[in-house]
């Protein structure tokens, strides 16, 4: 395996901004702002869903609304009520209108889940399987389909939960952490069963004190999990800084090369949630911060609901323009409005005054391929992408960037790098297809 340890990476703490959303209570919406949800026709990646009801059926809370046809991954309705209309909704992960059921809230709540809870003591392959019925995907973000990782486990010796939560602004795991610190050991424990690991790492910022202190308590009852604190500094949450900052281990392409599995705090909760009540997510904690609302707070809102109905529910827009991100700032890329379905791996909505910035000749400083968390060339890539250069461009590697955003947050020029390195990404992806059906 060619694995390149050494860099040059500094270590770069991010102001966080997180203290008012992340020290207030967690708002419980309305009723009334719940009287429609929506739930999308088309997976993340625009294939359409294997669909399970029709229009005009009624609908209960935990029931199948339809299955991902690339991959196992079932949809469900977080209300009870009827499916009132098909309509084109703004998908962001998508990036354009898809179909949408809209679902009438009846505000009954009315449960319809297939599933059941689990016995007492779960073996690994149950705990997979009602992982895989649940729907459960990545809930720090990824939204990649959990059991794939527990199903095809070998040789696991770590399983490390992802408490870092380093994107500025987000603050759900920190508050998860506390209010459900118990259902993080169980969950924890059974994702450490899953993967038949011998350990499970939970890994938080050393500023966040108090996730330590809400978990400290059970550690006794759970002598296979451990707590440990990483630096505050960015993008710690990325599974490859974190394995390499916590377990001294670098892979190739995945964690589990390493002989690790990484999971988010939120999915360890959730996971808990099915295995003892049955209960796929219908809901989630979200983030809503920025200097573009008139409150920073955290919310439980219904998987479905539209944004544009939760922001004006705890406040709506400080300003009449704003650049908005699904998660947080740094890696995520800004959405076209918020007439959009929460999805049940979103965190955060963060809401920021307009963005903008004129772009200067590239300075050649080389921050951004020092700050580069993947050792990559970032402005290089840019410029091979710019004059067409594919055979550079693929020498660039650069499928391997995270789109953690460093690149463009310490450019001088302000250039956009991140966005450019994306481009390249697709571009690549493009060439590399075409060098298969060459081949072939």
């Amino acid at each position: 395996m060619n694995l390149n340890i050494f860099t040059a990476l500094k270590p770069l703490h991010i102001d966080g901004r997180k203290e008012k959303s992340a020290h207030g209570p967690i708002l419980a919406l309305p009723e009334t702002v719940k009287a429609y949800i929506y739930i999308p026709l088309v997976g993340p990646n625009g294939v359409d869903i294997d669909v399970k009801v029709n229009l005009g059926d009624p609908i209960k809370v935990g029931q199948v609304i339809g299955i991902r046809k690339d991959m196992y991954v079932p949809f469900f309705s977080s209300v009870s009520g009827k499916i009132i209309d098909k309509v084109d909704l703004y998908h962001p992960i998508v990036g354009r209108p898809v179909p949408h059921f809209k679902i009438e809230n009846d505000h009954q709540y009315q449960s319809l889940s297939t599933l059941k809870p689990l016995p007492a003591k779960p073996t690994r392959e149950q705990i997979i399987q009602q992982i895989k019925e649940g729907g459960l995907t990545g809930l720090g973000g990824s939204g990649f389909p959990t059991y794939f990782k527990y199903q095809s486990a070998k040789d696991v010796e770590y399983v490390l939960i992802n408490a870092v939560e380093c994107e500025p602004y987000l603050s759900t795991d920190y508050q998860a952490a506390q209010l459900y610190a118990e259902e993080v050991m169980q969950g924890s424990e059974l994702f450490r069963i899953a993967a038949n690991a011998q350990k499970v790492i939970i890994a938080f910022k050393q500023t966040k004190v108090a996730i330590k202190e809400a978990l400290q308590p059970y550690l006794d009852q759970y002598p296979l999990i451990e707590i440990r604190s990483v630096p505050d500094v960015y993008p710690m949450g990325w599974e490859r800084t974190l394995v390499r900052t916590v377990l001294h281990r670098e892979y190739d392409k995945f964690p589990l090369e390493a002989k690790v599995i990484v999971s988010n705090l939120t999915s360890a909760i959730a996971l808990n949630q099915l295995v003892v009540k049955g209960l796929p997510v219908t809901e989630r904690i979200l983030t809503l911060s920025g200097a573009g609302l008139h409150q920073d707070v955290n919310v439980n809102v219904p998987v479905g609901m539209l944004m544009s109905d939760v922001v004006q529910a705890v406040g709506g827009y400080a300003m009449d323009r704003v650049t908005a991100f699904i998660g947080g700032p740094m890696s995520a890329k800004a959405v076209k409005d918020d007439h959009f379905a929460v999805q049940q791996h979103f965190g955060g909505f963060t809401v920021l005054a307009p963005i903008s910035s004129q772009e200067e000749t590239c300075l050649r400083c080389g921050a951004c391929t020092s700050n580069c968390p993947a050792n990559l060339q970032p402005i290089e890539i840019k410029l091979a992408l710019d004059s067409q250069n594919t055979a550079r461009l693929l020498k660039l590697d650069a499928m391997k960037c995270v789109e953690c955003g460093i690149c463009t947050y310490v450019c001088p020029a302000k250039i956009e790098v991140t966005e450019a390195v994306r481009l390249a990404k697709t571009k690549t992806r493009i060439e590399l297809a075409k060098q298969v059906v060459k081949a072939s």
